[in-house]
């Protein structure tokens, strides 16, 4: 009787105290019953809070423990503004009125979406939008919106703004139509053409604003333009201008397998100078030719007859093929004004990235990453070269990795650097024709190399004169790391060509002639002197030498 009932004190214990762990902070157990003749019960432990509710809305509720948390169920307690319609008019003239008209905005809170709100604030460059009564200034292109409302994340999305006369195109059609007004509009007319998304464009041969004359025609956008068969993308004829200016426009030309082309093009991209094209000009500040493979020449800009011109600011000429000449562009009897921005990986026979037979004025830009057979960087044939400034540098190719110049040729070099190119012969300067002229007043020709003859320069034939400048860190695993002269005349008044004795990075390597090599039985003719007028006065020859050659007005330092 005394163990049966001491069992069941023991049993009221537990039971009280099972019941007391039910609750969400349960109470100290109760004092166990006085078992009969039995020991007093030990109090009940103390129960342990109920537990947490767990996380989502619909997740079953858990007992409720005092001052329990609440379940997270949002990573942040801040509601999202959340644009469900854009504008109608997302497309503005400058100084045109804003208009919000068709702009649906929700509030997002905890996945759950409000209804359309009204009273949200728009405002763009820290100024408040108003509807019909803030004009969009300031400059044309992309503009965000910023929606916001107290209490909520904001928002924005953005508008395109452009200049009275912009012709917005986002598609073939609306490209043609453009095309249609500009050659229907008359002559001394301006026009912007703004490419948004990507815009496919069938090549031809015809002159894309027909006849009008003294025209101007801009293309900005962050679009592509791009061809969709053979032909040109654009062709310019008698007094029409067109200037790209926006860096994130591209012009791409036709290659196979690419936009689901099947063949390559036969044309260029830009051409400049059709039907004799006097006054024809191309103006290139920002933006991007590419993406051409032709079986012709001038892969992604090819400028025409004397009065056609080429001015090149900024931008970037790369990615295109030339199966003969010219890879970036092609340079026929017109001129080229490269004062900024960038030719390069581009490919060709010659002239991997630039093929003149015109007037190259260089001051500025780079001419960079093209390769060749002859003339990596530029191949000059019947034409005249100035650079003043820039880079022709890191190109490739068989003869003349930065520059070859042929018949009847002249390259003056007053500043800017020929650098980094690599050759079989000529790393730096190929000078291929007995009437072909190199003339040096300033600037370096430093870096390059080959695997021949003439690290920095190779003269095949003609004449390379030096009246100032240097001519350094080349290298060649054959002679004449600085120069090597064979059937030509290599004449210095003023200038250093660095030799194997100076320190590493603006010595001339090779392993003979570091700094001049004079190829034995042939034509070779190497001096120092000076000009009296026209005729060159020797003050004495040079032979191949290892050592450093400083002169200063003809004598020897």
């Amino acid at each position: 009787m005394k163990i049966a009932l001491r069992i069941f004190g023991i049993i009221t214990v537990f039971c009280l105290c099972f019941v007391s762990c039910e609750g969400p902070e349960g109470p100290a157990g109760t004092q166990g019953e006085q078992g009969i003749e039995g020991p007093q019960g030990p109090g009940g432990p103390q129960g342990p809070g109920g537990p947490e509710g767990p996380r989502g809305p619909e997740g079953p509720e858990g007992p409720q423990g005092p001052e329990g948390p609440e379940g997270p169920g949002q990573t942040s307690d801040t509601p999202l503004l959340v644009i469900e319609n854009l504008p109608i008019k997302t497309v503005y003239v400058l100084d045109e009125p804003f208009d919000p008209s068709g702009l649906i905005v929700r509030v997002e809170y905890y996945g759950f979406l409000s209804p359309p709100v009204s009273d949200y604030t728009l405002s763009w460059n820290d100024q408040t939008v108003v509807t019909g009564n803030l004009a969009i200034t300031g400059n044309p292109g992309k503009k965000t919106v910023t929606v916001d409302q107290t209490g909520r994340t904001s928002t924005s999305f953005t508008i395109d703004v452009f200049l009275e006369n912009t012709i917005p195109v986002t598609n073939t059609a609306e490209w043609d139509a453009a095309i249609s007004e500009i050659r229907s509009g008359g002559n001394d007319q301006d026009y912007v053409i703004y490419i948004s998304g990507d815009v496919g464009v069938g090549g031809s041969t015809a002159n894309t604003f027909g006849t009008t004359s003294n025209i101007s025609v801009t293309l900005m956008g962050d679009g592509r333009l791009y061809l969709t068969s053979q032909g040109s993308l654009i062709i310019l004829t008698n007094n029409q201008s067109l200037i790209i200016d926006s860096a994130a426009l591209t012009l791409e030309g036709l290659t196979n397998d690419k936009n689901g082309a099947t063949q390559n093009n036969n044309a260029t991209v830009v051409y400049v100078g059709n039907d004799a094209g006097n006054n024809a000009n191309l103006k290139l500040r920002n933006g991007i030719i590419t993406g051409n493979t032709t079986s012709g020449s001038g892969g992604g800009v090819f400028v025409a007859y004397a009065s056609a011109t080429f001015e090149m600011s900024g931008g970037e000429i790369s990615g295109n093929t030339a199966s003969s000449d010219g890879g970036g562009v092609y340079v026929a009897g017109a001129t080229f004004e490269m004062s900024g921005g960038k030719i390069s990986g581009n490919s060709s026979s010659s002239g991997g990235g630039v093929y003149n037979t015109g007037t190259i004025e260089m001051s500025g830009g780079e001419i960079s990453g093209n390769s060749s057979s002859s003339g990596g960087g530029v191949f000059v044939y019947l034409g005249t070269i100035e650079m003043s400034g820039g880079k022709i540098s890191g190109n490739f190719s068989t003869s003349g990795g930065g520059v070859e110049i042929s018949n009847a040729t002249t390259f003056m070099m007053s500043g800017g650097e020929i650098s980094g190119n690599s050759s079989f012969r000529g790393g730096g300067v190929f000078v291929a024709a007995a009437n072909a002229t190199f003339e040096m007043s300033g600037g370096e020709i430093s870096g390059n190399t080959t695997s021949s003859n003439g690290g920095g320069v190779y003269m095949n034939s003609g004449t390379f004169t030096m009246s100032d400048g240097k001519i350094s860190g080349n290298t060649t695993s054959g002679p004449g790391g600085g120069v090597y002269v064979s059937n030509a005349t290599f004449r210095i008044i003023t200038g250093t060509i660095y030799g194997s004795d100076e320190a590493e990075g603006i010595k001339n390597t090779s392993t003979t002639g570091a700094a001049l090599y004079k190829e034995p039985g042939v034509f070779a003719i190497a001096q120092r002197g000076t000009y009296s007028g026209d005729t060159w006065v020797s003050l004495g020859s040079l032979d191949t030498t290892d050592d450093t050659i400083r002169v200063v007005n003809g004598v020897l330092q």
